[in-house]
């Protein structure tokens, strides 16, 4: 189950979200957004085990800040009132195989504007670092917690 609401003993200006994941075998996961408005299937690489049915947990992680870092920018421009040209955000992960993370994660975002005007391209980056949900929650690091439960219990709180 997806939840969007209000947690009222946290105040109005928070608010819980929630993606769930259903194993399928292998290591093939579906996923449920929005109380199945969206799905996706999640999967690793025939190298590393899977069936290749979909993108990796960490293609997903970096497809996260891409879209949202673009958005960003969009957003960027049109409260400057900004044309935006043309726009093109790409994440890429340095992978630390021993410690099994990645340790530093690239944004790289291409604009016609930045050849063009790139002092402005500047300033519509810099506001979109201040919007970006996303690297705005993994830049400083994220408490993370992890209970278990029978079936049915894995709901939020």
């Amino acid at each position: 189950m997806t939840v969007d609401r209000a947690a009222a003993a946290e105040g109005d200006d928070v608010r819980l979200r929630s993606v769930r994941a259903d194993w399928r075998g292998g290591y093939r996961v579906e996923l449920e957004i929005r109380d199945g408005r969206f799905s996706l299937v999640c999967d690793e690489t025939p190298e590393d085990g899977g069936a290749d049915a979909g993108p990796m947990p960490s293609e997903m992680l970096f497809a996260s800040v891409a879209s949202c870092f673009a958005m960003a920018i969009a957003w960027a421009a049109q409260k400057r009132r900004q044309e935006m040209p043309d726009l093109e955000v790409v994440v890429s992960g340095r992978y630390d195989r021993p410690q099994r993370r990645y340790d530093r994660l690239e944004i790289v975002a291409s604009s016609s504007l930045a050849a063009d005007e790139p002092d402005r391209f500047d300033a519509l980056i810099l506001l979109a670092r201040e919007v970006c949900w996303v690297t705005r929650t993994i830049e400083p690091g994220i408490a993370i917690s992890i209970r278990a439960g029978g079936p049915g219990e894995a709901s939020p709180r």
